[in-house]
């Protein structure tokens, strides 16, 4: 009886497929409709703020509220509009939405844990590796997943990736892992975390390594220690050039985009522009209003990047006059500057797009509770989108960006923290 019933279903299936002549047009059901309201209903829900109805314009913000980050791109446009009535709603909703802008996606911490100094993204985008006070720790950025961890006697501050290979170079001041002896003093450790095998890369540069950075060809290793910077050749650990820079430290490194030259953070608020090629120092300039001071009493240049197109550097300071960023045009002619923390800027990153610059620093120099440790601001207009604060007493020791990941991570403590870039639009808010 079973299979007599199926004979009429296949059956009429047979006739069914008999009638599509060939060339004849299928009908194809349309594609499921999108979650939420269209941009249409988005624009009416807009329109409906300055309505003369009070109820309905409530009834409007309730609707936009809900749906979130739909709507940015018609609340951020419409941000501008002479209705003040209009202009008031739109403000109260764009200041619900920046709490969210950056999403946490995840944390991630060693096992068992170390104090972390540097952070940074494979170029893939798919491991983040840190180092800090004896640890250097690999993660899988997808899933969270501890790949690899090893124990060292020593401060590491900066880590880099080597292209195309599981391995790292890790850099500060290294006395021994895995209990051999590696060293002392400025070392930089080339790192096989593929293996867990460890091996001297560069070393004797008599200072703690503050930084390393790859140059856009992959071809050298740019280390950042004391008063110098040492130009490595990737393949060999061989010291290229050893350029001296105007300040007795230098501290943080930031490759350009042309493929020539480096941006050098120094203390005493100097930057240092280094033609890697040539291992001549091209220029210097000073941050304005420190010129005067005593070099005791200038500010530390903590922070420096260069935007994705190469056109902007931006530095962070921090000083007694707070924590200040300042962007810079290719000339090194000061294009904008903003206080970005009451105390002092840490460390700056420009998202992949440029528009948008994440920064981590603090309010209060004594690092007391629930103060802001990171801070997002539109590079176009120097506008604050979204800060992160912190309820312990910690501080953010380095910042990494990812393109291919969308991430950037914040060094916290003893974790990182994973987080998205922020919609495209909060960079058009006037």
């Amino acid at each position: 009886m079973a299979v007599r019933s199926l004979v009429p279903a296949v059956l009429t299936l047979m006739m069914a497929s008999a009638d599509i002549a060939p060339g004849r047009q299928v009908p194809v059901a349309p594609p499921p409709r999108e979650k939420g309201p269209s941009a249409a209903d988005i624009e009416r829900m807009v329109a409906r703020l300055g309505g003369p109805d009070f109820q309905d314009r409530e009834a409007a913000q309730d609707e936009l509220r809900v749906a979130g980050e739909r709507a940015l791109p018609h609340l951020v446009k419409s941000a501008t509009t002479p209705n003040p009535e209009v202009a008031r709603r739109v403000a109260g909703l764009l200041n619900a939405l920046r709490p969210t802008a950056c999403p946490l996606v995840r944390e991630l911490k060693a096992d068992p844990p170390f104090p972390i100094h540097g952070v940074r993204f494979s170029p893939d985008g798919k491991h983040l590796a840190a180092g800090g006070q004896f640890g250097v720790a690999v993660w899988e950025v997808e899933t969270g997943r501890l790949v690899r961890q090893v124990r060292c006697n020593g401060e590491i501050d900066a880590v880099e990736f080597v292209p195309g290979e599981a391995a790292l170079w890790a850099a500060g001041v290294w006395t021994r892992i895995d209990g051999k002896e590696k060293g002392g003093g400025g070392t930089v450790v080339r790192w096989d975390w593929g293996r867990g095998k460890a091996e001297m890369f560069a070393h004797r540069m008599w200072n703690t390594v503050e930084d390393v950075r790859l140059t856009p060809d992959g071809k050298h290793l740019l280390a950042a220690a004391g008063s110098h910077v040492y130009v490595l050749d990737t393949a060999t650990g061989k010291r290229v050039h050893e350029v001296e820079v105007p300040s007795f430290r230098a501290t943080r490194l930031a490759p350009a985009a042309d493929g020539r030259r480096v941006a050098v953070g120094c203390v005493h608020g100097t930057i240092a522009l280094v033609d890697y090629r040539t291992g001549r120092l091209d220029r210097e300039w000073g941050i304005p209003g420190e010129e005067g001071k005593k070099k005791s009493a200038r500010s530390h240049m903590s922070g420096a990047a260069y935007s994705p197109d190469g056109k902007t550097l931006a530095t962070g300071i921090a000083g007694y006059s707070g924590g200040w960023v300042h962007l810079w045009n290719a000339d090194g002619e000061l294009v904008r500057h903003w206080r970005a923390f009451g105390a002092w800027v840490a460390r700056v990153e420009f998202d992949p797009s440029g528009r948008f610059l994440v920064c981590g620093g603090t309010d209060n120099p004594n690092w007391q509770e629930d103060v802001r440790a990171v801070t997002v601001w539109a590079a176009g207009s120097g506008r604050l989108i979204t800060e992160f604060r912190i309820v312990r007493n910690d501080r953010v020791a380095d910042l990494a960006v990812s393109a291919p990941a969308g991430l950037f991570a914040v060094a916290l403590g003893g974790e990182v923290r994973l987080h998205r870039f922020p919609h495209p639009a909060w960079g058009d808010l006037p």
